[in-house]
């Protein structure tokens, strides 16, 4: 069984599950030890049991709790590596006795999944560089014959990852703001001219034109069973808005429409079943 489920998606905190039969995978560790902890046991996964950790990238919503867990539990790491000195030099972690696995290549094997590995724009706002992301990354992770694609935290999905992530059976994306929202959002401007540029975050818009092109138009030829849209802003986004913009870029480009679910910033989703 190759199942999948957010913990918590948004600003306060990101972090996922993947797990492939007994296999399980954590995805960025952004909220509590223990928060992560009680999300867990409600899946019945004991935290001792997570076999890998992947981090999308250095932002303390996506890593504030993993040195208290990998200090308790010592999770095999996987990252690249200047993610890790970024890591290092904010203070956010050290290395410790748990192992850690530099992403170097591509393409990878964690277990009984397939990992493919994609560089994304992301950066930080500040020109200090005290937010500095690192090098962000998305992923592909297969199981028997079986993918899904994850991807938050950026600004583009640059063109030549495409013809690797077409027609998967499942999606998680980012559908951060709605861009005039973004625009009079009462916050740094910093923050919204970032956001709005290549190395920002999505828009609803933007998420839309992502699953236009990755989808096989008609739903009796396609794998895509569904996207589970993550990190929107509370500020600058909801739901409604969002899933009326990705159908409404669906209807203006003639394809059939997919299920669309939700990420929750305080509660764990849906649990989804890829296989």
């Amino acid at each position: 069984m190759f199942t999948f489920c957010s913990l918590a998606s948004g600003s306060e905190g990101n972090a996922s599950l993947l797990q492939a039969d007994d296999f399980s995978v954590i995805i960025d560790l952004g909220i509590s030890c223990s928060r992560l902890e009680k999300e867990l046991a409600l899946v019945n996964v004991l935290p001792e049991n997570i076999q890998a950790i992947f981090i999308t990238h250095a932002h303390s919503d996506h890593v504030k709790g993993l040195a208290t867990f990998q200090k308790k539990y010592q999770a095999p790491l996987y990252l690249k590596k200047d993610t890790y000195n970024v890591l290092g030099r904010k203070g956010l972690f050290s290395r410790g006795s748990a192992p850690i696995n530099f992403l170097e290549s591509d393409e990878l094997q964690v277990g009984p999944i397939t990992v493919n590995i994609f560089r994304l724009p992301h950066q930080g706002w500040l020109k200090s560089g005290a937010d500095d992301a690192g090098a962000h990354i998305g992923f592909k992770f297969t199981y028997k014959d079986k993918t899904i694609g994850y991807f938050t935290d950026l600004g583009k999905m640059p063109e030549d990852i495409f013809q690797y992530i077409k027609d998967c059976d499942y999606y998680f994306l980012e559908a951060n703001h709605d861009v005039l929202w973004q625009r009079i959002a009462k916050r740094p401007q910093g923050v919204i001219d970032r956001n709005l540029q290549n190395f920002g975050h999505l828009s609803n818009h933007q998420a839309g034109e992502i699953l236009s092109k990755v989808l096989v138009p008609q739903k009796a030829q396609r794998r895509t069973k569904g996207v589970m849209l993550a990190h929107l802003s509370r500020d600058c986004n909801n739901p409604i808005l969002a899933e009326d913009t990705i159908l409404k870029t669906f209807t203006d480009k003639h394809i059939e429409p997919i299920e669309i679910k939700f990420a929750p910033q305080k509660k764990i989703s849906e649990m989804i079943r890829i296989a």
